[in-house]
């Protein structure tokens, strides 16, 4: 019997386990995981960050269902599993949003604990920020708004030695007439800059590795448990079943499995839409017709161009078998070199079309999303550079320029339901891309900036071919070329958010209130980027953090946990 049951040992569930069980009262806390452990530290190598999520057994291999906008293709989505979650297998990208997002989450909501400023004190005692070395000034400095935590247990940081692009990217887009941003975590996200990584001394940050590696002996870790039910008395949670196994709290359950397997598992309790569970065979135990639904990502869309050997040296080592050998040896021997700085700074531009703003695809859209989209902070688009290649056409040998063209605010809302009653199948996820007029006129009007930049004289001098995915892209291209380049091409960023959305008692949409409980239930909370009402403008690895971190003060807050 435990104090608190956590399902899910994430990039929010370890931050909440460790922050409980460090609390004055020190209640029992039982930590419980479907995937495992994840302790090698070869798993930890900044440089191989885009190629740990195919590490066996740290993957769950989820797909979505057809696309009906892409032609019927279906879409990989990411999602890890174990300890740390996807922190232990995302590309450790760490932006916390725009200012905007969370004044729209207080807004939603009616509770200002979601608004900036309260959520920036919370991602402070989170990070522990190094700043970069002096020469990179320049490109990255600490602006006083964002409030960085520099003591807390997230280690976040810049590599020592930058490839000799990213500055060449950033020169060129300023050229170009992007704004540059020294610090797009100060809540002001638009123009391009360098951010930082969460990665630190030449190994990567997990959740794990942040609130587990000095566990207290009140946190309980079980690996290798699927959670296969929510026990109830009642409305009221009780513990979790792991097939035959039950364990009980005596306080509450905290669902923090993510925006896809929260929902399953409330989905397979009995708690939501009455006629969905019927049709499984499920009984109903509370009918909440917002489980599962409200789903937002972020599409994305991958270009890989090819440009001069003077513009990167990465494809000389990948080519090396020598080279490559050797900086294997010297990362497991020192954890330097060039494995912990290739792919290791990416370069991110978050940009606002005014002229998407003032379309008839913008006219159509409903007065609140209206106002929020046009909130100074809220960029229409995101591009990033200095990403792995994904285009199977090109060769290890090419001096490659690769990354991806992001839709920021979605409009499309897909869902997350049950494929069957049984827990070990992975639940049914429609994505919805592109299913709204203006996703679809937002991303080709990002697709054609970007490669407007591209073609730019500050770029152009680097760029050898416009040819990507087999085709030879350009910023002429008309509407019905970008859309079958993305019919064929378009991918989930995995970013998955807000299927047990937070809002007010009166929103038939909402599945849990400003306290993330599950509205109609007692004893039951959840705790991962689900809940949020509007997807983030990012990456959204930062607000899974301060999701958990917002959580935990509300726990301790509700049960006095910090009074002797």
């Amino acid at each position: 019997m435990y104090d608190f049951i956590i399902v899910g040992a994430g990039t929010a569930g370890c931050t909440i386990a460790k922050n409980l069980a460090q609390s004055s009262k020190r209640p029992e806390i039982l930590l419980i995981e479907s995937g495992g452990y994840n302790q090698d530290t070869s798993l930890r190598v900044p440089g191989k960050k885009f190629l740990t999520s195919l590490t066996p057994g740290m993957d769950k291999g989820y797909t979505a269902v057809p696309q009906s906008s892409l032609d019927g293709r279906q879409l990989g989505l990411l999602r890890g599993q174990g300890l740390g979650g996807s922190s232990a297998t995302n590309y450790c990208t760490y932006t916390r949003g725009a200012r905007d997002n969370y004044d729209e989450w207080a807004k939603q909501t009616g509770d200002d604990f979601w608004g900036w400023e309260n959520c920036k004190k919370r991602f402070g005692q989170i990070e522990h920020l190094h700043e970069p070395p002096e020469k990179y000034s320049e490109f990255f400095q600490m602006d006083p708004r964002t409030g960085w935590g520099q003591t807390g247990p997230l280690d976040i940081s810049h590599p020592t030695e930058w490839e000799q692009e990213i500055g060449r990217v950033v020169k060129a887009a300023t050229a170009y007439g992007y704004k540059k941003n020294l610090d797009y975590n100060s809540g002001d996200v638009i123009g391009v800059g360098v951010g930082p990584a969460t990665s630190w001394n030449g190994l990567r940050t997990t959740a794990s590795t942040a609130f587990l590696e000095e566990k207290p002996s009140n946190i309980h870790i079980l690996t290798g448990k699927l959670v296969t039910q929510i026990i109830f008395d009642g409305k009221m949670a009780k513990g979790v079943r792991s097939y035959n196994e039950e364990y009980i709290a005596t306080r509450e359950v905290i669902l923090c499995a993510g925006a896809l397997d929260t929902p399953k598992l409330v989905l397979l309790s009995g708690v939501g839409q009455e006629k969905e569970l019927a049709r499984l065979n499920i009984p109903t135990l509370h009918n909440l017709p917002s489980v599962g639904k409200n789903l937002q990502d972020h599409p994305m869309l991958p270009y890989s161009v090819e440009v001069s050997q003077s513009f990167t040296e990465r494809n000389l080592f990948f080519s090396n078998p020598d080279a490559m050998r050797a900086a294997e040896e010297q990362w497991h021997r020192e954890r330097t070199g060039i494995l912990t700085s290739v792919y290791c700074t990416p370069v991110l531009a978050f940009v606002k079309l005014d002229h998407v703003l003032g379309s008839k695809e913008f006219e159509i859209l409903d007065e609140t999303t209206k106002e929020y989209l046009q909130q100074p902070t809220i960029p229409t688009y995101e591009w990033i550079t200095n990403a792995l290649s994904l285009d199977a056409t090109k060769r290890v040998e090419n001096p490659l320029l690769a990354g991806f063209v992001i839709l920021s605010n979605p409009i499309s809302r897909g869902s997350v339901t049950l494929q069957s009653a049984n827990p070990a199948d992975a639940p049914a996820c429609d994505l919805a891309f592109m299913k709204h007029p203006f996703d679809q006129y937002t991303i080709i009007q990002g697709f054609r900036d970007f490669f407007r930049f591209l073609a730019s004289p500050a770029m152009a001098e680097y760029i050898v071919s416009m040819r990507s995915f087999g085709k030879d892209l350009s910023p002429d291209w008309s509407d019905k070329d970008i859309i079958a380049y993305i019919k064929d091409n378009l991918l989930s960023a995995c970013h998955i958010s807000g299927t047990m959305k937070m809002g007010t008692a009166g929103d038939a949409s909402a599945a849990v209130d400003s306290s993330c409980r599950i509205l109609g239930l007692q004893g039951i909370r959840v705790a991962d980027m689900s809940i949020v009402p509007t997807i983030p403008s990012g990456h959204v690895q930062a607000a899974a953090y301060v999701i958990g971190q917002s959580v935990t003060e509300i726990l301790i807050g509700e049960y006095e946990l910090d009074k002797a």
